[in-house]
């Protein structure tokens, strides 16, 4: 009677085992293409385990979170988290972004010319 019982929970837990190692294994390639769509180049993706930034420490393993930096096509760099996937697996190819910082405001190209800043001495440096 007990292998009965057994034999449903083992296979479900072999199961959920496969889908967990494909989702790890194919969730880099889904941020990957998702940067791509989105115009970005990927510089750097750290999976974390355990310092889930501003998505939630329950955030279960059935979703990867990624520390990030991509490029955009100016060359201009971007810094952030995403995380992939949804719960149970229903939507493995979700990829939701938070920014270091809000849109319109990351860092520029900045060189410093006489109109850029009242303390050049445009006489002296003529």
């Amino acid at each position: 009677m007990e292998c009965v019982v057994a034999l449903p929970v083992v296979a479900v837990m072999l199961f959920m085992m496969g889908r967990q190692l494909t989702f790890l294994s194919e969730a880099p390639a889904t941020f990957r293409r998702w940067a791509e769509e989105a115009g970005y180049r990927v510089v750097a993706m750290d999976h974390r385990w355990l310092s889930k930034g501003p998505f939630s420490f329950w955030t279960g393993n059935d979703r990867g979170v990624y520390r990030i930096t991509v490029e955009d096509g100016r060359g201009i760099a971007r810094s952030g988290w995403a995380k992939v996937g949804s719960p149970f697996w229903i939507d493995p190819h979700r990829v939701e972004v938070v920014w270091d910082t809000p849109e319109g405001h990351e860092p520029r190209p900045w060189r410093m010319t006489p109109e850029s800043s009242p303390l050049w001495d445009r006489d002296l440096d003529a």
